[in-house]
């Protein structure tokens, strides 16, 4: 089991699977707050686990960068200003689904979509770590 506010990892790959399974999560849920029929209560319900897990992510990218650095690699912030810059706290404040509230979820779940795919299990599990922060880095560049 992951402890998922951890940032020092046993090693790389560690961080990387605990990054790659936050991130699946928080794409998990924005796309069922997308897709709520059940309320407002159930749709509260899913953006606040999106951006818990969304937390988590911005935790386990550290981990990444920071696992990383001890292999003397650099990693770029970009990822994890994606998070950062979505302002999570609104998101735990949201209560209705209103069209406002949706077109924001859908431009985030489509940013934290580019980044899934771009970083999918052979990516992240297979490479070595430089080959790993250059995926990233075009997985960023490519959202800009």
């Amino acid at each position: 089991m992951f402890q998922h506010n951890k940032v020092e990892r046993e090693n790389y790959e560690e961080a990387a699977k605990v990054f790659y399974h936050n991130l699946h999560h928080a794409d998990l849920y924005l796309q069922k707050s997308l897709n709520s029929k059940e309320g407002e209560d159930q749709f509260t319900k899913h953006v606040h686990s999106s951006a818990m897990w969304l937390k988590g992510t911005v935790t386990a990218y550290r981990g990444l960068r920071y696992e990383a650095a001890k292999e003397g690699i650099a990693f770029n912030r970009d990822v994890e200003e994606v998070f950062v810059l979505t302002n999570l706290d609104q998101l735990i404040d949201m209560k209705t689904n209103s069209p406002s509230n949706l077109e924001r979820i859908n431009s985030l779940y489509e940013e934290i979509h580019k980044i899934k795919v771009g970083l999918n299990d052979s990516i992240l599990l297979h490479k070595k770590p430089n080959e790993i922060q250059k995926a990233i880095h075009e997985v960023s560049s490519a959202i800009d």
